[in-house]
């Protein structure tokens, strides 16, 4: 008995082992996988007044949002959205950044980073700077380093990081030599795009072998360039993306995916985007399954770039792509695009994957278009003429590495072939004979007539039973009959228009209101028409219109039917006074529309409004119909008007406030800083935008390159321009007002003409209570070679130099919140 309670005690012994065991080596796994998550290397940098940026680092790229807070106020976290999640090179581990702003100024703040299972907060905080009393010209420093490296500078204890994207260079405004650089990371898109496309060796091959090219459509002409990135742009990128392979085919294919682009209604530079991202623009010379447009299944082979496209246009570019998906998991709209597109379904796991895409996505965008990409949805109004496909063919040319064309792309078709074209005279026949003898040269079949005067052809004998037609000199007479008269008109119009009279002037400009009234019996002589009445001009007696050149008759006008609209491709406007009806998928949706109505393509009715029209290189309202140039739907009705200006550019500091260029292939204007430079064939050494109370975006030349990362120059924003020499730049655009300029808090570089109309003098602006966020306005002295001010104190009493505002392009502003 006692034997066998001391077997039992063991027993019960070895499973509390077993089970204390396996609790432990559950608990050690689920550690271990908590661990995988810790962030690490967390550094706050180019901390201001009103924002800063975190980064850090992590193993797995998990799915993680940062969230802050003011550390003494008790107060819920606040989330940051899109942040930036990239693949670090160098580590072989993922890097995070997030940009916090509309923090407040000289205030503790601390954040913490949540990973799917883990929060961790230990003691991360950092502290926002005071505003500025004054403005600063950059001090400038610049750097080389590696294509794509994160450099984390140090400057007398403030940090700052730095990419060096693809060109290898930095610059940054420091304040005197005492700093030192950190390679924090490596990211190098291009590098992730070459691993991809290489791993397309491993998967099953495209019915579509080498040697066939992209089968895009060719030879499309494109009549609206409103839109980047232009074919130069994009075939730049592509010659030096994939290792100096130049088997793309932005050459042929390009004006295809920008006009299929618009004609659904989507902003060409994200399908050109993708198409550069996804496959290096169709490198079928390098890589054998290539995916031209990032379409993997669905039935879409790869290396099929129409169908490619097509699939990409109707379902990933869509409105509701996107709807009800991945809504509840805090990420922008962006990226729950992007996850849906590179992984499908909503995980924590593919969202960090949709965030490292659309990261990438960000960096493309930027090398293509030097700007910024635009929110979700990506859209821009359909249009069915923004390109001319009148002689469009299907691409025949097959390129190698070296970018060497094997094929050729066929002639295009003439669009409107003559079915039954004129014979041509046989040019060894010599005319003889005078035109003026009665009749022809009569001649049968087979002959040729000599006759200078043509001749009359029969066939069989020469009788009046026999003739065929009437042929020109030197023509052979054939068998085959004349082409027959048309037909009268079965159905004569019994009450056709009125003949304008020939003898009367119209006269008058046709723009005064309303149009001139007459009376039954009277001739209409106003260029604009006339309302005709009867019996005295008074509203009951009106009855109808009538042109110039016509009598007012008593009878009744012609009442018109309601015009049948047919909307597809493009919306349509009513003008029938009567109205009209609007249909939709094969007359299966129909409504009805007034006149002065549109029936738009997503099968609305709505007024007709005038739209901003380039046409004959001028900007102008007109009425949709009336506009035979593009429809710039992008410009408001107050931006409308085209300009021209120079970009005067002086000896040392100068500011200049840019036009939105028209001519977007027109190497003459500068639309970059990099395009300053390299246009002023370096007189210009810098350019620079100030936001915030820091110099945000800089480039340098020096040391023979061009140092920093490029950026668009844009209307409704001023730039910095350092100058060894007076130089200019004539330019044609039209100017964009500046967005809300009390939106960002500290000192802000904004264009003068912002204050048109508001004030000349600073003094002005600071007592205008639209502006009583101004604290404060500096203006440069280009004589004195510094910065002057007028500031309002508290108790709004205003002090410094008045200074006139239109004096410089350029004026800083202090914005108090």
């Amino acid at each position: 008995m006692k034997t066998r309670n001391i077997f039992l005690l063991k027993y019960v012994f070895a499973l509390i082992i077993l089970f204390a065991s396996s609790w432990l080596i559950i608990q050690n796994h689920k550690l271990f996988e908590i661990l995988k998550e810790k962030p690490s290397d967390i550094v706050v940098t180019n901390i201001g007044a009103t924002n800063a940026t975190v980064y850090w680092k992590n193993n797995e790229g998990v799915f993680s949002i940062l969230s802050y807070k003011e550390k003494e106020k008790n107060m819920p976290y606040i989330s940051v959205s899109g942040s930036d999640l990239y693949k670090n090179m160098k580590e072989d581990n993922y890097i995070y950044k997030a940009i916090l702003s509309q923090l407040q100024p000289n205030t503790i703040y601390s954040f913490r980073i949540q990973s799917p299972k883990q929060t961790w907060e230990h003691d991360f905080e950092f502290s926002t700077e005071e505003y500025g009393t004054k403005v600063e010209l950059p001090d400038i420093k610049t750097g080389s380093t590696e294509k794509g490296n994160f450099l984390l500078i140090d400057n007398k204890g403030k940090k700052f990081m730095v990419y060096s994207s693809s060109h290898g260079t930095w610059a940054l405004d420091l304040k005197g030599s005492d700093y030192t650089v950190t390679e924090y990371a490596q990211f190098i898109p291009s590098e992730i795009l070459k691993e991809e496309l290489k791993a397309s060796f491993f998967r099953i091959i495209s019915p579509v072998y080498a040697e066939s090219g992209a089968n895009c459509k060719t030879n499309i002409s494109i009549t609206n360039t409103q839109y980047l990135p232009t074919k130069s742009q994009t075939q730049s990128l592509l010659d030096r993306l994939i290792g100096g392979c130049k088997g793309h085919y932005a050459q042929e294919c390009y004006s295809d995916v920008y006009c299929q682009s618009i004609e659904a209604g989507v902003n060409p530079a994200l399908p050109i985007t993708l198409w550069v991202h996804e496959s290096a623009g169709s490198m079928y010379a390098k890589y054998a399954n290539v995916q031209d447009f990032g379409i993997n299944g669905a039935n879409i082979p790869s290396r099929d770039f129409t169908r490619q496209l097509r699939q990409f246009l109707d379902v990933q570019m869509a409105d509701d792509y996107i709807s009800g998906y991945c809504t509840d998991k805090g990420i922008t709209e962006e990226e729950r695009w992007a996850t849906k597109y590179a992984r499908g379904y909503c995980t924590d796991e593919n969202i960090a994957h949709g965030k490292a895409y659309i990261t990438e996505i960000r960096e493309y965008y930027n090398w293509l278009t030097r700007g910024t990409l635009p929110s979700w949805p990506w859209n821009v109004s359909k249009s069915s003429s923004a390109c001319d496909r009148s002689k469009q063919v299907t691409n025949g040319v097959y390129r190698d590495c070296q970018g060497n064309p094997t094929g050729t792309n066929p002639q295009p078709p003439d669009p409107d072939p003559d079915p039954d074209p004129d014979p041509t005279p046989d040019p060894g026949v010599t005319c003889t004979g005078p035109d003026n003898k009665p009749g022809k040269e009569d001649i049968l079949v087979g002959q040729t007539c000599k006759d200078v005067g043509g001749c009359e052809c029969f066939k069989g004998t020469i009788k009046t039973g026999n003739y065929l037609k009437d042929i020109a000199c030197g023509l052979v007479c054939t068998d085959q009959a004349p082409a027959p008269a048309p037909d009268p008109d079965p159905t004569p119009d019994p009450d056709p228009d009125p003949t304008p009279d020939p003898g009367v002037t119209c006269t008058g400009p046709d723009n005064k209101p309303g149009k001139e009234d007459i009376l039954v019996g009277q001739t209409c002589k106003d260029v604009g028409g006339c309302e005709c009445f009867k019996g005295s001009i008074k509203t009951e007696n009106y009855f109808k219109d009538v042109k110039c050149g016509y009598v007012c008759t008593e009878e009744n006008p012609t009442p018109e039917d309601k015009t049948i609209l047919e909307v597809t491709d493009k919306d349509l406007h009513c003008r029938n006074s009567k109205g009209c009806i609007c249909y939709w998928n094969n007359k299966t949706v129909q409504k009805d529309a007034e006149n002065g109505q549109t029936c738009t393509t997503d099968q609305q009715v709505v007024k007709t409004e005038s739209i901003c029209c380039y046409s004959n290189n001028s900007l102008s309202m007109k009425m949709p119909y009336d506009c035979s140039g593009v429809i710039r739907s992008d410009i408001s009705k107050e931006n409308c008007r085209l300009e021209s200006t120079k970009y005067e550019i002086r000896e040392g500091i100068s500011f200049i406030s840019p036009l939105e260029v028209i001519d977007l292939e027109n190497p003459l204007i500068p639309k970059s800083a990099y395009d300053l430079i390299n246009i002023s064939d370096k007189r210009v050494i810098a350019v620079g935008e100030y936001q915030g109370g820091q110099w945000v975006s800089i480039v340098k030349y020096e040391n023979g390159a061009i140092n920093g990362n490029d950026f668009q120059l844009k209307s409704g924003k001023s730039y910095m321009v350092s100058s060894l020499h007076d130089t200019e730049f004539p330019v044609n655009g039209y100017r964009v007002n500046p967005s809300n300029i009390l939106e960002t808090a500290g000192w802000n570089l904004i264009p003068s003409f912002a204050f048109d109309g508001k004030g000349t003098y600073s003094v002005d602006i600071l007592k205008n209570l639209e502006f009583n966020k101004i604290k404060q306005i500096g203006q440069w002295q280009k004589e004195k070679g510094l910065f002057d001010y007028t500031f309002k104190d508290e108790s709004n009493y205003i002090f410094g130099n008045p200074l006139k505002i239109s004096q410089e392009e350029g004026i800083f502003i202090k914005v108090i919140k």
